[in-house]
């Protein structure tokens, strides 16, 4: 599992820390990342760089393959908190799958835009 500072370090790529920083601040911190759980921040952080919303609305959609209870709003608030926790409890490997497959549609949505 990769920390934030890892996954901004690698995006900020040979850019000055400060460029790191601003990925964590306007990437993480500013859409409420930071308050997910420690097991889905590292991905849909990774995916938010590249994505935006579509990553949140995509954590949404994992939680609602799950039987979890959250609007596909792409907002991270207490009702997609509530649920991405309970998707966690007992054996979460079955919500992580979906929802880096969920994660993985995005890029392959943009790879075939980007084609078209």
């Amino acid at each position: 599992m990769f920390s934030v500072e890892t996954i901004a370090a690698n995006a900020a790529g040979d850019a000055a820390p400060e460029a790191a920083r601003h990925l964590i601040d306007r990437f993480f911190f500013a859409p409420g990342l930071s308050a997910l759980p420690q097991a889905l921040q590292g991905p849909v952080f990774l995916a938010y760089i590249e994505h935006g919303r579509l990553s949140i609305h995509a954590l949404q959609r994992a939680i609602a393959a799950q039987g979890g209870r959250c609007a596909e709003d792409g907002v991270i608030g207490p009702l997609t908190l509530r649920a991405a926790r309970n998707c966690l409890m007992g054996d979460p490997a079955p919500f992580l799958d979906r929802l880096q497959m969920e994660l993985s549609a995005i890029g392959a949505d943009a790879e075939r835009q980007a084609g078209a």
